[in-house]
């Protein structure tokens, strides 16, 4: 491949001739994403349309899914578009499988203002937002669009979800009790991830929906010397201040309680750990290889060439 376009362009070819095979191998999609670092020439834009037309396909592979996501790391805005595209009306169902729920985060990132109103929509029908939630690759889907989403669509999602979160039903599909899915490790994070976006949010009826929903601090949390006696927006429950404590402590504490959840959290139950690393690299050993600064949120860096 570091040949010039005329002497590679028979390697091009023949990966285009059998794409689907080839990124589905483990070092076929390796073999790929070198000839998407390659210079524009028309076989990589040959090779390029191959990989768009199968996209829908390769996203749900152990391999064809990093390929995929390559193509909408280093490809034109139209290529991204059509990859973008091709999933609408299936968010859902894709973002509760292993390997195309990285390439669904990488498309909330990715698409334009209009497809991203198309996702928000299907990720807040009523009808799958709990299965979502506690899902645990869906929840990782729901938390990237939370990130990603405007006030509008943001406030959309979480009031879907809002029932939920507040909902007390035992017996959850994965065998949770005593609080549904806000006690599940996906809601636990869904609901740090909340939090972040909204600072005010509870789900006590504390505060108007403009507060609940703003995306400052509420005034009395700046100014609680003068608000001793006013209520705190709560989220996992009341914290009672320690004896003889000073109220600021008592507001430290609390916000320790209301924060105390790593979103980022590694959920060794569900394997989490070893699936959200957006590329695949054969390396030394041939294992897949994870820095410890990727996170598990499909955020990560390029393998390092060949």
């Amino acid at each position: 491949l570091k040949l010039g376009h005329k002497h590679a362009k028979f390697v091009f070819d023949a990966v285009a001739e059998s794409v689907s095979d080839v990124a589905r191998h483990r070092h076929g999609c390796c073999v790929i994403q070198r000839c998407l670092d390659s210079a524009p020439c028309p076989a990589r834009a040959h090779l390029v349309r191959r990989i768009v037309d199968k996209s829908l396909e390769l996203m749900q592979d152990a391999y064809g899914n990093y390929v995929v996501q390559y193509v909408l790391d280093v490809c034109s805005d139209e290529d991204v578009h059509a990859v973008c595209e091709s999933v609408v009306g299936k968010v859902s169902l894709l973002a509760i499988q292993k390997f195309s729920s990285n390439v669904m985060e990488k498309c909330l990132e990715r698409c334009t203002d209009r497809v991203k109103e198309q996702y928000l929509n299907e990720l807040s029908d009523p009808e799958r937002i709990r299965e979502l939630m506690m899902d645990p690759f869906g929840n990782y889907v729901v938390q990237r669009a939370l990130s990603v989403a405007t006030h509008a669509q943001a406030v959309r999602l979480v009031e879907a979800m809002r029932p939920h979160l507040t909902s007390t039903q035992s017996g959850t599909p994965n065998g949770h009790r005593n609080g549904g899915v806000r006690n599940t490790a996906g809601g636990r994070r869904i609901m740090a991830k909340i939090c972040r976006r909204f600072p005010n949010f509870n789900l006590n009826g504390v505060g108007t929906r403009e507060e609940i929903y703003s995306q400052s601090k509420a005034h009395h949390r700046h100014h609680h010397h003068h608000h001793h006696t006013s209520p705190v927006p709560q989220s996992y429950g009341h914290v009672p201040s320690p004896q003889g404590q000073p109220h600021m402590q008592h507001q430290q504490l609390h916000h320790q309680q209301r924060y105390n959840v790593n979103p980022n959290a590694v959920n060794m139950n569900t394997h989490q750990f070893d699936q959200r690393q957006p590329y695949f690299d054969i390396g030394d050993a041939g294992y897949f290889q994870h820095s410890p600064h990727m996170g598990n949120m499909g955020n990560g860096a390029y393998p390092s060439g060949f």
